[in-house]
C-alpha cells in the first residue's frame, strides 16, 4: 500500500527519536498512525459509500477526492435549491470502475460524455433524464452486474454507446421504459446474457433488432410471481422475431407478459407464428456466394439475407463483427493473420456457418 507524504514524514519523525521512547510506548503508537492513514487512503474508494453529487463542482473535484475504481454507489441528482447544477460529466473521464449503483436521474445533461473509461458498473439506473438525447459515453462498458434500467428519458434515440456491453450479469434485468423517442435497440448487439427482460412503454419503439445474441438460456425463473420476459404497451412495436426471442419463448418453465404492441408483436401466439414464419421462408434462401475462398486481402460476399456476420479464427475467438447490406459487400481483411477462420451468419432467427 502506499501511503501519503505527510504519514511518511511522521513515521520517520517517530523511528528519528525511538531512543527517547521505549518500544513498549512508540509500538502502540506507530501502528496507530499507520491504521489512521491507511483507512483514509481505502475510504477514498468509497466502499460502503452511497455519495450523492448535486453540484457541477462536486463532479469536477470527484476523481480528486476519490479513485477511479469506485467502490460505493454514486447517484448524480437535481437539487433545485442549488446555483450550481450538474450540467456535465466530462470531469469523471478516468473513472474506470464503479462496483456500486450508478444513477443518473432528474439532470439536465443532453449525454453521458465523461464515463469513456468506465468498463465495469455494479448496477445502471438512468431514470427521467429529459434532455438526454445520447449515451455514446458509455463506448467502453463491458459489464453490469445488476440490474440495467433505462427508463423515463423522453429524448433519447437509440443505445448507441453500448455496443461493447457484453453481460448484465446473473441476476440482472434489462429493463427498458417509457423512452418516448427510443427508436431502436440495435446497438445491443454484443450482449449475451440477462437474467430478465422488461420492454414497457417506449412509443417510438419499432423491433427488437440487437438482442439477437442474448443466450435465451441465462433468463432465470424469478421466485417472485412476476413474469421473466414482459413486452408490453408499445404502440409501434411489430417485430419481435430474432433469434432471442424464438428460441426463449419456447421455455415453458418461464412466463411471459405479451400484450398491447402493434400487430405481430401483441401477443404470444403472434410472436410464435412469426418466429415459424421466418424459419420457413429461410428455408427458400438463394444461396450466400463468397468470393476468393480461399482469400489474402479482400473478400466479397454476395448477401441475399444476413444482416450480420461475426468472424471467428481456428482456436474459437471472434475477432470481427461486420454489419452487412443486402447484395454485394466487399470486406478489407488485410488486418487478419494468415490462417483458417469460420464466418458466422446471423438474420436474427437463424444462423449459417462457412469456412474460408
Amino acid at each position: 500500500m502506499t501511503y501519503p507524504y505527510n504519514c511518511c514524514l511522521t513515521i520517520n519523525l517517530i523511528t528519528t527519536h525511538l531512543n527517547h521512547f521505549s518500544m513498549k510506548t512508540i509500538l502502540p503508537l506507530f501502528f496507530v498512525i499507520l491504521t489512521l492513514f491507511s483507512t483514509k487512503t481505502f475510504s477514498q474508494c468509497g466502499e460502503g459509500l452511497n455519495l450523492i453529487l448535486t453540484t457541477q463542482s462536486e463532479v469536477n473535484t470527484f476523481l480528486n477526492d476519490y479513485c477511479d475504481e469506485f467502490q460505493g454507489d454514486l447517484r448524480f441528482r437535481i437539487d433545485s435549491t442549488n446555483i450550481d447544477p450538474i450540467t456535465t460529466l466530462e470531469p469523471l473521464l478516468g473513472l474506470r470502475i464503479l462496483d456500486g449503483i450508478l444513477e443518473i436521474s432528474n439532470i439536465q445533461i443532453t449525454n453521458l460524455d465523461g464515463l469513456d473509461s468506465l468498463n465495469f458498473i455494479g448496477s445502471l439506473r438512468l431514470y427521467n433524464n429529459e434532455e438526454l438525447e445520447n449515451i455514446k459515453g458509455l463506448k467502453s462498458l463491458r459489464t453490469c452486474r445488476g440490474d440495467f434500467h433505462v427508463s423515463g428519458n423522453s429524448s433519447l434515440l437509440n443505445f448507441e454507446g453500448l455496443q461493447s456491453l457484453y453481460y448484465i450479469n446473473t441476476g440482472g434485468h434489462l429493463n427498458i421504459q417509457h423512452n418516448d423517442q427510443l427508436e431502436n435497440i440495435d446497438h445491443l448487439y454484443n450482449l449475451q446474457q440477462i437474467s430478465g427482460l422488461l420492454i414497457q412503454g417506449n412509443n417510438s419503439l419499432t423491433n427488437l433488432d440487437g438482442l439477437d445474441e442474448i443466450s435465451p438460456y441465462s433468463i432465470n425463473e424469478s421466485p417472485f410471481d412476476v413474469s421473466e420476459v414482459a413486452i408490453f404497451d408499445n404502440p409501434m412495436l411489430s417485430t419481435c422475431d430474432n433469434q432471442f426471442i424464438c428460441t426463449v419463448i419456447t421455455r415453458e418453465e418461464l412466463t411471459f407478459q405479451i400484450e398491447n404492441n402493434a400487430e405481430g408483436c401483441n401477443t404470444l401466439d403472434e410472436i410464435e407464428i412469426a418466429c415459424t414464419t421466418a424459419s420457413e421462408e429461410d428455408e427458400t434462401l438463394e444461396e450466400t456466394l463468397i468470393f476468393p475462398n480461399p482469400f489474402q486481402d479482400h473478400l466479397t460476399i454476395v448477401n441475399p439475407y444476413y444482416e450480420t456476420i461475426h468472424i471467428v479464427n481456428a482456436v474459437g475467438a471472434l475477432v470481427k463483427t461486420i454489419r452487412m447490406v443486402y447484395g454485394e459487400n466487399h470486406l478489407d481483411l488485410s488486418d487478419l493473420d494468415a490462417g483458417v477462420y469460420i464466418i458466422i451468419f446471423t438474420n436474427g432467427t437463424r444462423e449459417k456457418v462457412i469456412k474460408i
